[in-house]
């Protein structure tokens, strides 16, 4: 009888062992992923999203369980990587629209990811490829050619109403 009570309690033991290894496997395969794939770039947030009044922006709106702002994660936090390395004057940053809705609705964010430069107040959206070398030819186009110009090929078609640029 003692035999039989002592295999009772390891095979429960085996069971409750397996029971937290399956929850521990499903919660980190179906957790959000955290965004230190984006470390090192810049979080706006209500507080601190006036800053952009001032010197040249490249924002990526998102929201954490879109797959398309996923993906594009690894690529911004590159981008950033890369313009600190050029030493580059655009400043790159992310705003979480799940976290921080209403600010983003003052932007006019609709679909995720989102994309706009803001030269000194004035925003610009990006419709263009999702990958580094595409995002950065955008960045450097608008640093380098900052004003608006009817020759600006980027903001022709995809400049952001005028009625975003009072918020800031």
């Amino acid at each position: 009888e003692m035999q039989g009570t002592g295999f009772g309690r390891w095979r429960l033991l085996q069971w409750a062992l397996c029971a937290v290894l399956v929850m521990l496997f499903v919660t980190m395969a179906y957790s959000q992923p955290s965004w230190s794939d984006a470390a090192g770039v810049f979080d706006l947030t209500p507080e601190n999203y006036m800053q952009t009044r001032t010197g040249l922006w490249y924002i990526k709106f998102y929201v954490p369980w879109c797959p398309h702002c996923k993906r594009l994660g690894p690529s911004f936090a590159e981008l950033d990587r890369l313009k600190k390395e050029e030493h580059s004057e655009v400043h790159i940053a992310q705003m979480d629209c799940a976290e921080y809705r209403p600010t983003c609705r003052k932007f006019g964010i609709k679909r995720y990811p989102t994309m706009v430069f803001v030269d000194n107040g004035r925003l610009r959206a990006y419709n263009g490829g999702r990958d580094v070398s595409s995002m950065s030819a955008f960045v450097d186009y608008q640093w380098h050619n900052a004003p608006l110009d009817a020759t600006n090929p980027y903001t022709s078609a995809t400049t952001v109403p005028s009625p975003l640029a009072s918020i800031l």
